[in-house]
């Protein structure tokens, strides 16, 4: 899996947030497809530059049922921070999830 990288804008302009990101796995491990959930906050849109289009070269452990692989939907938070800078304060909504998708741990990006 590769990392995501900073989008250079953003990290010009401090912007910091997170970004949620719902993939659909084949039950091969395969991105099918991506869809930027929610991004928070709203102003940090610029952090899904190009998020998408990393994610669909990623290869994940599809979830099985009773020990067979089947296609499988994620929520992959990506949480973008500029090392040194403090973002202002805020309070990160809950997330509703959509129906049959899992959460997977938060992924950090560290930009300088």
């Amino acid at each position: 899996m590769d990392k995501p990288a900073y989008p250079q804008t953003a990290l010009r302009a401090k912007v910091t947030g997170t970004v949620y990101a719902h993939v659909w796995v084949g039950a091969d491990g395969h991105v099918s497809d991506v869809a930027i959930e929610q991004v928070h906050p709203r102003s940090a849109i610029a952090l899904a530059d190009g998020l998408a289009d990393r994610i669909r070269g990623w290869l994940f452990n599809p979830r099985e049922n009773y020990g067979k692989a089947v296609a499988s939907e994620f929520i992959v938070p990506v949480k973008f921070g500029i090392k040194g800078h403090t973002p202002p304060p805020s309070t990160e909504p809950d997330l509703s999830l959509p129906m049959n998708a899992y959460r997977l741990d938060t992924i950090p990006v560290q930009g300088e």
